[in-house]
């Protein structure tokens, strides 16, 4: 009977950080990390519908350069410039006109645009959106 010999695995090696030159850790001061410090090269925000981005104040703060776009009692989305070339803005929308009104709001501040014509959640389907299509027999 032969005995075989323990095999232990490599020890374990640190994770592979991403070098992104133009960041430095005091951009990133107070706890605050973005996804791009950990390599990804684009992020997506929360999805702000259409109308209540156009009810929307622009506020940006003095002291930190943080733009907020506040609704009637508090911040409905927040950014800030270093965000900007990763940054993509998720709009929901069933009207065009609506949606280019709610695009050119945000423009500024954001990367790219990813308009959204709806999902299956109750939210989006009180009003006509694609994601109703499949819902619907149309003679």
């Amino acid at each position: 009977m032969s005995r075989r010999s323990i095999s232990r695995s490599p020890s374990p090696r640190a994770p592979k950080r991403v070098k992104i030159d133009h960041l430095t850790s005091e951009d990133f001061k107070n706890g605050i990390m973005l996804a791009p410090m950990h390599g990804a090269s684009l992020v997506w925000g929360p999805e702000m519908v259409d109308k209540a981005m156009l009810h929307a104040e622009r506020v940006i703060d003095p002291a930190t350069g943080v733009v907020s776009f506040n609704g009637k009692s508090r911040a409905m989305f927040t950014t800030h410039p270093i965000e900007k070339p990763y940054l993509i803005f998720q709009l929901g929308s069933a009207d065009p006109e609506l949606a280019v009104q709610a695009a050119r709001t945000v423009m500024n501040d954001v990367s790219g645009i990813d308009l959204n014509c709806g999902c299956p959640k109750p939210f989006s389907t009180v009003e006509p959106r694609a994601s109703l299509a499949p819902y619907h027999i149309y003679l």
